[in-house]
């Protein structure tokens, strides 16, 4: 399985989210995610202009997740758009073994042509049983192009025993992971995994600037 590793950026302002695309495009990356990094009504659009600038300058695959918005209201926003992201990445993706009418709906608008990132035993949410997470992971097959999941927190590794039981209930089905991947435990996922998502281990918390030297050791 080759595991593509998509560096994250959390947006600030477009000199920041220039400067990260440029260490990307110049380490090989051909695939980012931006996401907004504060809140407030300003936020949807800003994101929208940032990546409608970054799409003008870069040949490079985009994803969106649009951190304070539901996922139908994150779907919906992405229709509207004139110049359409390469993948959508949500936190929720509501598939539940007791009700999946709003994964229905989220279904319902997601007849783009793109990625769809749905959070499955995601971080800072109820957690699947053990007895529920099959089918949940089973039914997640039929609604998301992307499975994602996470450790339990922001930066926190995923146990790998999770990915395994994760791996085996979806079969060759595409699978994420978003949380504390680092260059030290990448190749442990990398045979269970088609994509894994990098922030916190990549970058200045401070500044949100990609180190360059972390980039180049995760990419090797």
């Amino acid at each position: 399985m080759k595991t593509k590793i998509v560096p994250v950026i959390h947006t600030i302002d477009f000199n920041q989210v220039k400067y990260n695309l440029d260490l990307c495009k110049d380490n090989g990356v051909d695939f980012v995610f931006l996401i907004n990094h504060g809140f407030g009504p300003k936020c949807v659009e800003t994101l929208q202009t940032y990546f409608t600038l970054s799409k003008e300058i870069y040949d490079i695959k985009i994803g969106l997740n649009f951190l304070q918005l539901d996922t139908p209201e994150a779907m919906a926003v992405v229709n509207s758009m004139s110049i359409k992201p390469d993948a959508l990445w949500v936190d929720k993706s509501y598939i539940t073994p007791d009700d999946l009418s709003k994964a229905d709906l989220i279904k319902e608008l997601n007849h783009l042509n793109i990625k769809y990132f749905g959070a499955v035993a995601f971080k800072y949410q109820k957690q699947p049983s053990k007895d529920e997470l099959q089918l949940v992971c089973e039914t997640a097959t039929n609604y998301m192009d992307v499975i994602t999941t996470s450790g339990s927190a922001t930066g926190v590794a995923a146990h790998i025993e999770k990915i395994k039981t994760i791996r085996s209930y979806i079969g060759n089905h595409e699978m994420a992971i978003a949380s504390g991947v680092d260059s030290k435990n990448k190749e442990m996922y990398s045979e269970f995994v088609d994509y894994l998502l990098v922030a916190s281990s990549i970058t200045n918390p401070q500044t949100e600037m990609i180190i360059e030297s972390k980039l180049k050791e995760i990419l090797k």
